[in-house]
């Protein structure tokens, strides 16, 4: 993951989250032409580390990387390479996989944008991990479904074949915590409806 447009966080935010070790991370960014340290051909994405080292260890650089991959998933679609935009939703999924509690709790911030990367993978591992990663995000902070709910919904029903039966259980999970808290079925497209087995 090499990104030409690299993403600089303002030294105000970095001296806010220095003196407040609790304070959300915040999203202050601009653009720049130079490579991120983080992202350096010599460096292994943070998707890959996530998949070998340990959940402690994950953790470690997990807020790091989101700083960086979150503004990524939230830009306008044409000011980022598509590209671009799936690894780090791929990375986002990956490190989520490994702590959650550690990812979920700024869901709000990127959760929607997340979801618009994942509809646009190509059923395989890379999607399947992803999936997993989100599936654990929403887990461990339930109220994303009630907010969120049709960004959910259609990133699932991006899936042209699930071969992976617990990750079609929990997707089914999450889709009928969304049901049973009431969210507005209205909203979600017909299609994506039919084909999560929707009815208003």
């Amino acid at each position: 993951l090499t990104p030409t447009d690299a993403l600089h966080i303002d030294s105000h935010a970095q001296h806010n989250r220095a003196h407040s070790p609790t304070h959300a991370p915040t999203y202050n960014i601009q653009t720049r032409t130079a490579l991120s340290p983080t992202y350096s051909p010599t460096y292994p994405p943070p998707g890959i580390l996530a998949k070998t080292c340990e959940p402690a260890d994950v953790a470690q650089f997990a807020l790091p990387a989101l700083e960086r991959l979150a503004p990524l998933l939230n830009a306008p679609m044409a000011t980022v390479p598509r590209s671009l935009v799936q690894n780090a939703a791929v990375s986002v999924g990956r490190v989520s996989m490994r702590t959650p509690e550690t990812i979920s709790v700024h869901a709000d911030v990127f959760l929607s944008g997340w979801c618009a990367a994942l509809r646009g993978l190509t059923d395989g591992d890379e999607k399947r991990d992803a999936f997993r990663g989100l599936i654990c995000v929403v887990r461990a902070t339930p109220h994303v479904v009630h907010t969120h709910f049709k960004s959910i919904c259609e990133c699932f029903a991006s899936w042209r074949t699930v071969d992976d039966p617990e990750l079609v259980e929990s997707m089914g999970y999450v889709v009928r915590v969304g049901v049973e808290a009431g969210v507005e079925l209205g909203a979600i497209d017909p299609g994506v409806r039919h084909k999560l087995g929707l009815s208003i």
